[in-house]
């Protein structure tokens, strides 16, 4: 059975070592184990002083014995005065003496009272009956208008209720848990209630023998309505005229008021303090930090005001605590088996809110043995290409132990890589064409046990590189914009994004140099604008997930034909427009002998864009002075727009194009010249 050691309204660890008390403070929350304890040079002790504190706005404390005058303790404060059926007995603490109540018309009132506190306030006093009753007056504020800003009765049940008005309007009201027949029986009973307003929630509670038994939130911002006439305490019934049949039949002694919401501990302090006891339970051999192992703890009787559990552990070094845990119940389970390996002592120390004294467990034997780990090695890229590094993945838990990658092919035992525990990769690179055995060997650490990891085998191969294809282009494009596809063929792995770009000449110039147009991109299609008078070539490739590049597909080509207008005139010609017409222009003549010109060409192939039709008429073609071709425009129908091609040069040439009308009184329509560069 547990030793029994003080408790302290401060957040401190306590342990009992050959009859003295040692203790550590920990931070607020309790929880980070501090190292080992200082051991304080004094015998184990109860609380010696059971009292209240003393800066309390009122205290009436009822020693006088004889008369109707009630004395007020603080200086400067407001006595009482009793009447009607009430009389002297012995206090509660058997030397001083307490006021009796008839339950018909005794009272004892304060008038002129200051207490209207409007954010926080406790009221404690003892009070003895025999279940008097529901709605009993106990304590209470109340105004010469019969209304009571806050009041502490016996509530409906016959027990310990408080109500309380607001400004705001709103009722508040709750009360203790506790039966009528367990409070009132014709024992002195400590009771309280604590009130505290804030700006957003506020809370009563009401207490009995020191332990919090009921109360209440108060949802956003209050204010006690402290508004009406005439007030004053009054104590053990109402007010003359007011609420028949609420008076209290018992006695009251020591009445108090603070300005302040007085802590558990400070309250638990006034009454008798309550010994408890503490036994732990947790299996004799386990793992160390094993999850499953419970620390089952038993704090007796309930600490109903809560408390901290806090564990000790004992290498043989000297204690250590471990883990400090908030505790209001009387057996719960503790999840922590993070203990030194090997042979242990574990301990617990309960240190209880008042009343509820703190004590400490008998020390319990335990094995700590080291925890078992576990290393996976995978690979996402298996097979892998011999031109890339294999990507291990490595996962080791638990400890903080170094991981060694070996390749273990044909039975050797070769260092390739190092890892930190928990997830992390490798890279191997060089590797040959065939299978690669790899496997991880974990260290572990003063806690964990080493483990290795099943081989996992790499397979490499030779690189197999993705293709790239594009859509043929037309030789010749009359639109204002180029429309280009293509597409790609995996190698060894999938296509993942395409490179496109371009490269374009002027009718009067070479190439320029190429210019990417998408790079990495997932489109497989996409609108370029034309520039008149140019031409384009464009290529793609493809790219695979894991970089692989195809080569360049070939250029293919496409010539944006010069307007009509480009083209210098000699004769007889007219420029007509229409929506027929290439770019909406044309040049029209029916005169023999009547040119058209464009100096500076640099060509392979030429071609000519006009309209053909029944009644239209023959021209020549010349290269400087060179005939190159004689075209009739003759067709069943009127076709406009035409492509026709003029010659195709073994290599670029650099020269004069002349276009000559070679019939007579037949329309000759010529509408561009296309200037291919390939």
């Amino acid at each position: 059975m547990g030793k029994v050691v003080t408790a302290f309204a401060r957040p401190l660890r306590l342990f009992t070592t050959a009859g003295a008390l040692a203790f550590v403070a920990t931070s607020s929350l309790g929880m980070a184990p501090l190292g080992a304890p200082r051991v304080v040079s004094q015998p184990v002790h109860m609380f010696e002083d059971l009292s209240l504190p003393s800066d309390m706005a009122d205290r009436w404390a009822m020693d006088e014995r004889s008369g109707t005058s009630l004395t007020n303790g603080v200086s400067g404060a407001a006595d009482g005065t009793l009447s009607g059926g009430t009389g002297w007995v012995s206090g509660q603490d058997g030397t001083g003496s307490a006021v009796q109540f008839d339950g018909v018309d005794g009272l004892g009132s304060i008038e002129a009272s200051s207490h209207q506190q409007q954010t926080a306030m406790t009221v404690t006093f003892w009070a003895r009956s025999v279940l008097p009753g529901p709605d009993r007056t106990l304590v209470a504020l109340t105004g010469s208008d019969c209304l009571s800003p806050w009041k502490i009765t016996t509530g409906a049940s016959g027990s310990l209720a408080f109500s309380a008005q607001l400004a705001d309007g709103r009722s508040v009201n709750g009360g203790s848990s506790s039966s009528a027949e367990s409070l009132w029986d014709g024992q002195w009973h400590f009771l309280a209630v604590t009130i505290r307003l804030e700006a957003f929630d506020g809370q009563f509670n009401t207490w009995i023998d020191g332990i919090g038994g009921g109360g209440g939130v108060i949802s956003g911002a209050a204010l006690v309505d402290y508004s009406h006439p005439g007030l004053g305490l009054l104590v053990g019934g109402p007010r003359s005229g007011c609420e028949p049949a609420s008076s209290f039949a018992g006695a009251v002694d020591d009445v108090r008021v603070y300005e302040r919401v007085l802590s558990a501990d400070e309250i638990g302090a006034a009454v008798p303090q309550i010994p408890t006891t503490i036994d732990l339970f947790i299996a004799p051999t386990f793992e160390y930090c094993d999850s499953h192992v419970e620390i089952d703890v038993t704090v007796s009787p309930r600490p109903a005001n809560g408390g901290w559990v806090d564990l000790w552990v004992d290498d043989g070094s000297g204690p250590v605590a471990v883990s400090s845990n908030w505790w209001s119940t009387s057996s719960g389970t503790i999840w922590n088996a993070c203990f030194p390996v090997g042979n242990d002592t574990l301990s617990a120390t309960f240190r209880g809110v008042a009343p509820f004294l703190g004590s400490s467990s008998d020390p319990v034997p335990i094995t700590v043995t080291k925890r078992h780990s576990k290393v996976v090695l995978q690979t996402w890229l298996n097979p892998v290409p011999s031109d890339m590094q294999a990507i291990l993945s490595i996962d080791a838990q638990p400890g903080s132990g170094a991981v060694s990658v070996y390749e273990v092919t044909g039975g050797g035992h070769e260092l390739v890589a190092t890892a930190p525990p928990g997830s992390s990769y490798a890279y191997v690179g060089g590797l040959s064409v065939g299978t690669h055995d790899f496997q991880a060997e974990y260290a572990g650490d003063a806690q964990t046990l080493p483990s290795v990891s099943a081989v996992l085998p790499v397979q490499v191969v030779e690189p197999a590189f993705p293709t790239a294809s594009i859509s043929r282009l037309p030789a010749t494009t009359l639109a204002r914009s180029i429309a280009i596809s293509w597409s790609g063929s995996p190698g060894w792995s999938p296509v993942a994004s395409y490179d496109l770009r371009y490269r374009r000449a002027a009718w009067n110039a070479g190439f320029g140099s190429y210019t990417m147009l998408l790079s990495a991109t997932t489109k497989t299609s996409t609108v370029i604008a034309a520039a008149r008078g140019y031409t384009y070539c464009v290529s793609a490739r493809s790219r695979d997930l894991v970089g692989h590049l195809s080569a360049w597909t070939a250029d293919t080509c496409t010539v944006v034909p010069l307007d009509d207008r480009s083209l210098a005139r000699s004769g007889s010609w007219t420029a007509a427009t229409g929506r027929a017409y290439y770019l909406t222009t044309v040049l029209r003549s029916k005169t023999y002998g009547s040119r058209l010109t464009r100096t500076g060409v640099v060509a392979k192939r030429l071609a000519l864009v006009a309209t053909t039709c029944p009644t239209c008429g023959s021209i020549r073609v010349y290269w400087g002075s060179t005939l190159l071709r004689r075209i009739s425009l003759y067709s069943p129908t009127v076709r406009n727009r035409q492509v026709i091609p003029i010659v195709s040069f073994s290599s670029g040439r650099r020269g004069t194009l002349m276009i000559r009308v070679v019939s007579i009184g037949k329309t000759v329509l010529i509408d561009g010249l296309a200037v291919k560069r390939l």
